[in-house]
């Protein structure tokens, strides 16, 4: 049947159709993010989270860090 031939976590990160994100952006996004909760831009943090989440992306926090995948 062809299920679950890739990393679950690759197909979470695929892009999907022609006007999806890359992952390249996403990742630079998500440092923006970073950069304006440590300057306590918190305005601007939850605007980047809005912005990705309008894109299909999801993004997870956790003490690790941030991870994301795409709705």
């Amino acid at each position: 049947m062809g299920l679950l031939q890739q990393d679950s976590e690759q197909w979470f990160t695929l892009a999907r159709g022609g006007d999806a994100i890359s992952a390249e952006d996403i990742e630079e996004l998500i440092e923006k993010r970073k950069q304006a909760k440590a300057n306590k831009d918190y305005a601007g943090a939850d605007q980047a989270r809005k912005d990705l989440l309008d894109l299909g992306v999801i993004l997870e926090d956790s003490r690790e860090g941030t991870t994301w995948r795409r709705s």
